[in-house]
């Protein structure tokens, strides 16, 4: 993978969302445009797919001390 462009979070959103100028470095890397809107069309759709679904239930095991006179034996 070669990295073609340091973008700026900021800069790229405000593009994104319409309240700011397409960054110099997207307008210049030619296929970089593209390229950006891909991969927010992908987030819009698995963010409604993440929503329709609901959170992950995730179950952990939590590790139980084992005391022997207030002393941690193991856990």
């Amino acid at each position: 993978m070669q990295n073609k462009a340091k973008l700026v979070y900021e800069e790229v959103g405000d593009w994104l969302e319409g309240s700011g100028p397409v960054p110099r470095t997207v307008r210049e890397v030619p296929g970089l445009e593209e390229q950006i809107r891909l991969q927010q069309q992908a987030m819009v759709r698995l963010k409604r797919y993440r929503v329709a679904r609901g959170p992950w239930t995730l179950q952990t095991l939590e590790a139980q001390p084992v005391l022997d006179d207030d002393h941690v034996r193991t856990l």
